[in-house]
């Protein structure tokens, strides 16, 4: 049977509960800096060290290690702004709170399987193009069991817009206006989503400050409340 289009899911903070996990560890850096000798700076600590995160991520992508050296790198900086040396112990305990982030277990947002199965049985096909370690995302997706709801997955480093662009050339006798994306970003989700001509869904969940854009088309973005409005969404259409 034909399907009735294609419903392309970005992973993280849409399907998975991921940011909760950073903000956790936020609270621990700032904590062990203030702790350390850096009171003076508490209120620009979590900002500086989004900031060496977003440049580290340009130079060298995704990596399960990347936050943790981000707090290293973060460490380090007001340890020269001080004039102090770094302590060795103090930042490997600094680099291990970042890396502990990927050590909790993934936690599906409410009746994301249940949101998945239905779309489905409406006769979209459903795909996830989700960015970061190619590992990470791997366990992430097998540990919460959504592995078999997509007819195909895409990991991304960096770019989303390079996946959906491959989509849309493996499915040209999918119309444009058939596709969707479903996402809670408007830079890495909705912008690319938009330039290539197919439907925005925003659901919105706290997100990265570098994630928010402005971008033309961007008053074409549907906003949805949470994962579950989508059945509703797609069940008019279905009518």
């Amino acid at each position: 049977m034909q399907p009735k289009g294609m419903i392309i899911f970005d992973l993280d903070d849409l399907l998975i509960m991921n940011v909760h996990w950073y903000w956790a560890g936020w609270q621990m850096f700032k904590d062990v800096m203030v702790r350390s000798g850096f009171r003076k700076h508490e209120a620009e600590l979590i900002d500086r060290l989004n900031f060496m995160d977003a440049e580290g991520v340009k130079l060298h992508g995704f990596g399960k290690e990347r936050f943790g050296e981000a707090m290293g790198e973060t460490y380090d900086y007001y340890c020269q702004l001080q004039g102090v040396q770094p302590d060795p112990e103090t930042r490997q305990g600094i680099v291990d709170i970042g890396l502990s982030v990927y050590r909790h277990r993934p936690i599906l947002f409410p009746r994301a399987k249940e949101v998945l199965g239905q779309l489905r049985d409406f006769g979209y096909e459903l795909y996830c193009v989700t960015k970061g370690d190619e590992d990470v995302q791997k366990d992430k997706i097998k540990g919460c069991g959504i592995e078999s709801f997509f007819n195909r997955i895409y990991y991304v480093p960096l770019n989303k817009k390079e996946a959906l662009e491959s989509l849309l050339a493996q499915n040209g006798h999918v119309p444009k206006s058939a596709m969707y994306f479903v996402g809670n970003s408007m830079k890495d989700d909705m912008r690319p989503a938009i330039e290539l001509g197919i439907n925005g869904l925003l659901i919105y969940e706290y997100t990265w400050h570098f994630d928010e854009a402005e971008f033309e088309g961007m008053d074409r973005v549907v906003k949805l409340d949470i994962l579950a409005d989508l059945v509703g969404y797609f069940g008019q259409k279905n009518k």
